[in-house]
C-alpha cells in the first residue's frame, strides 16, 4: 500500500452530505485531462460515511472502466484516509470505536482493496485548496445529492481511449 502508482490515472473522489441524502462524486483523470465526472446518490447518516463511500466507488468505477491499471484515489476527508491506510493494530482499535457501521463496513471493505491490489493507492488531499479535480468531484458530488444512481455527468471519449490504451 505505501508505494506510488507508475500510471498517470488519478481519481478524485468527494462527498456531500444535506438532510440524510448523501451525494458522491468523482472526477477522473487520465494524465492532465479529464476523462469523466461521476455522479452518484445514496441514503447515509454522517458526512464520513459519505467520504468512505466516495472513496469505494471511485475503487470499483475505477477497477471496473480500467482494469488492470495502476490507479491513484485522492481524497480530501483526512480521517477516512488515515484509517484505511493505518497498520493493523491501529485499524482493529479504531474501527470498534466507530459508531457508524455502514461507515465501518465501508472503511473495510476499502481497506481489503488496498490490501488485496497493489495497483490502487490512497492518498489525501488538502480540500477546497484549488484544487481543479478536487473542484470538479466536489460539484458531482453536490449534484449527486439529486440523481437517482450513478450518471456520468462528463465523458470524453477521446480521453477515455487513449487512457485505455496505456495500460
Amino acid at each position: 500500500m505505501d508505494s506510488k502508482p507508475s500510471g498517470n490515472l488519478r481519481v478524485y473522489a468527494d462527498a456531500s452530505y444535506k438532510d440524510g441524502r448523501i451525494g458522491l462524486g468523482l472526477a477522473i483523470y487520465a494524465g492532465q485531462e479529464l476523462v469523466e465526472l461521476v455522479a452518484s446518490s445514496e441514503y447515509g447518516n454522517s458526512s464520513f460515511q459519505a467520504e468512505a463511500a466516495a472513496i469505494k466507488l471511485a475503487i470499483e468505477v475505477t477497477s471496473r472502466k480500467y482494469p488492470g491499471q495502476k490507479f491513484q484515489v485522492l481524497s480530501d476527508c483526512q480521517g477516512c484516509v488515515d484509517l484505511c491506510m493505518s497498520d493493523d493494530e491501529h485499524f482493529n482499535r479504531r474501527i470498534e470505536k466507530l459508531a457508524d457501521q455502514r461507515a465501518a463496513f465501508a472503511v473495510m471493505r476499502i481497506r481489503i482493496e488496498l490490501l488485496s491490489n497493489p495497483r490502487i493507492h490512497l492518498q489525501w488531499i488538502r480540500g477546497h485548496n484549488r484544487n481543479a479535480g478536487n473542484d470538479y468531484a466536489d460539484l458531482a458530488a453536490n449534484k449527486g445529492r439529486s440523481v437517482k444512481g450513478t450518471v456520468s455527468l462528463y465523458h470524453s471519449r477521446e480521453a477515455y481511449s487513449t487512457a485505455k490504451q496505456e495500460k
